[in-house]
This record gives structure tokens, sequence and C-alpha cells, in this order.
């Protein structure tokens, strides 16, 4: 009986690590996958302004032509 109980306390003392272990890794993921999110969010925020800049330029520089052909 006494060797079945050191059993199952070793067996929940494994679980208990193994459990902390996973929880610290699930945690690191979810640091590294949010400061991704956060470096790519700020990346198409940047690509956005930069296709709106183009894009309003892109009705002026043709303004400019009509009005250089035309002259």
């Amino acid at each position: 009986m006494e060797r079945k109980m050191s059993n199952a306390h070793d067996f929940t003392c494994s679980i208990k690590e193994q459990w902390k272990t996973f929880m610290e890794e699930t945690k690191k993921h979810y640091l590294e996958d949010t400061a991704a999110v956060e470096s790519n969010r700020n990346d198409m925020g940047e690509a956005l302004k930069s296709c709106m800049t183009k894009a309003n330029w892109y009705p002026t520089m043709l303004g400019c032509s009509k009005f250089l052909v035309d002259a």
C-alpha cells in the first residue's frame, strides 16, 4: 500500500511539473505572438499610409501632366 501511495505521489508531482512547463511555454508563445501581431499591425499601418500617399499623388501627377500637355 505504501508503495502505491508513493507511486501516486510521484505521478502527481510529475504531472504538476509537466503542467508548469506547459503553462510557461504557453505564456512565452503568447507574449511572442502578441509582439508579432503588434509589429505587423504597425507595418500594415505604414504600408497603408504609403499607399494613400501614392493614391493621392497619382491624380495630382495626372493633373500636372495634362496641364503640361495642354500648355
